[in-house]
């Protein structure tokens, strides 16, 4: 059995934080890509309008299924994690992470490290972050920024457990 995971929830705590999934975190997340598509968009209308040539119709075109296809992405990684949840305090030494049905409980204490994939490895300001729990016995969560910030994750976790990354956080979910 996993030491880091029980799924006896008779010494649970009531009274820790619930983190879900909401609508406006993907929204948020990917504002540069909604503005992105939104602005080609009506780059492709106007220039419709006015004439351009297929050639410019085809690069303003290919700007359009750019955005579409990251949009899409972002809607889809949604979709796949809108029912997870996470229950989570700084003053606890257990946690609870799972979907609206089943919970599961999650020591602190065999944390092996906690991986935060970002662009550039820094902490600088981005959108999308990926999460990687990694315990001792090798088993891992993995969960996004649609679900809890980076700032939740840094209080609620030991700081010597935190590394960045810089490889793509689109494909690590």
């Amino acid at each position: 059995m996993n030491p880091s995971l029980n799924n006896s929830r008779e010494d649970y705590a009531p009274n820790l934080p619930k983190h879900i999934v909401r609508f406006w975190r993907p929204i948020f997340s990917s504002f540069s890509i909604i503005v992105g598509f939104s602005l080609t968009c009506w780059m492709l209308i106007t220039a419709s309008i006015a004439g351009a040539t297929i050639g410019e119709k085809a690069f303003i075109l290919i700007f359009v299924l750019y955005f579409g296809s990251l949009l899409v992405y972002v809607l889809n990684r949604y979709l796949a994690c809108y029912n997870q949840v996470i229950e989570i305090s700084g003053d606890y030494d257990t946690f609870y992470f799972g979907d609206n049905i089943t919970k599961n409980k999650y020591d602190k204490n065999n944390i092996e490290q906690i991986l935060i994939y970002q662009p550039g490895g820094t902490r600088k300001l981005h959108f999308f972050y990926v999460f990687q729990i990694t315990f001792k016995d090798g088993s891992m969560i993995k969960f996004s920024n649609m679900l809890i910030s980076e700032g939740e994750i840094l209080n609620d976790f030991l700081h010597d457990l935190v590394r960045y990354d810089n490889k793509s956080p689109f494909w690590r979910l």
